[in-house]
């Protein structure tokens, strides 16, 4: 362990690191110098080795570090960040989750609320690009399964094997929302509902 904390201090010996983590995921000492390497500060670093997802003080470490340069930008690199942090957030399901349900809590804020919300959105954006089912999460996060008729509608509708709208649903939404006591606003202002309706 002293030959690796002495290595970690390296720029080139930490990429060598990153590089076999990345090609052995399933070493615990590459894994266990990964942690030593975010302990020692560089947490910016790891955010594209994806073994740092499997250690959850690493991951959140890492998540805080990227989150918090997100809310602090000001450049035109914004898109590494966020494409670092897609594929890190993306790698198991149980990251997703954690990363959405974690931001979810955080939008709440009145400060910084609005561009936690976005990134989530991004967030959930990418994923679906990658192949992701992200529906069920969302429509989780936002209280729908305490509306079930809207949660069923909108699920038929959001998966990702059908990801397209259905007049018997659409309908289904328009007469509960035309009700004299409507559901919440925030169902329709799902992005991906948006994107299916502009379409």
């Amino acid at each position: 362990s002293s030959g690796i904390n002495a290595e970690y201090g390296y720029p080139t010996w930490r990429n060598l690191f990153y590089s076999l983590a990345d090609k052995h995921p399933d070493c615990i000492m590459l894994n266990f110098t990964i942690k030593l390497i975010s302990d020692a500060g560089f947490t910016d670093e790891i955010s594209s080795v994806s073994t740092a997802s499997q250690q959850i003080d690493v991951f959140s470490r890492i998540l805080k570090t990227s989150v918090a340069s997100i809310l602090q930008f000001r450049g035109s690199s914004l898109e590494n960040i966020i494409s670092d942090l897609v594929k890190l957030v993306c790698s198991s399901k149980h990251t997703y989750f954690y990363t959405i349900a974690l931001l979810h809590q955080a939008s709440k804020d009145r400060g910084t609320g609005y561009k936690l919300r976005y990134l989530s959105q991004e967030l959930e954006r990418r994923a679906r690009q990658m192949g992701r089912d992200t529906c069920y999460i969302t429509l989780a996060m936002c209280g729908a399964a305490a509306y079930p008729t809207i949660y069923q509608s909108l699920t038929s509708m959001l998966t990702l094997n059908k990801n397209a709208l259905n007049s018997g649903d659409v309908t289904t939404l328009y007469q509960l929302y035309n009700d004299d006591d409507p559901p919440p606003v925030a169902f329709l202002r799902l992005p991906q509902l948006f994107e299916l309706l502009i379409d």
